[in-house]
């Protein structure tokens, strides 16, 4: 089976910068108004869900916009095929 990417944006408001933002707060303000309280009840609630299903969710760490990801896979798949741009794929979540 042959995989297509096509790259999307699902969180326009994610900042634009490679450098990104700390991911905790910029959900607690873009997702929840800035409430601190809003915040821990879906992190409470996430965690749960997560055990149960066996992940692991970490709260922590950047969150940057993938736009250049996407055009890089865009770009090997339209000159490589979808095989080569799977590979990149799949490696981005094995490292």
């Amino acid at each position: 089976m042959d995989l297509v990417a096509k790259h999307t944006t699902s969180s326009p408001t994610v900042p634009a910068s490679k450098e990104g933002e700390d991911k905790y707060q910029w959900y607690k303000k873009t997702k929840y108004g800035d409430s601190e309280d809003k915040m821990q009840k879906y992190t409470t609630l996430m965690s749960t869900y997560g055990k149960e299903a066996g992940i692991d969710f970490d709260f922590q760490g950047q969150v940057a916009n993938t736009l250049d990801a996407h055009r890089l896979i865009q770009h090997f798949q339209e000159g490589l095929g979808s095989t080569t741009a799977d590979k990149l794929v799949t490696s981005l979540y094995t490292q």
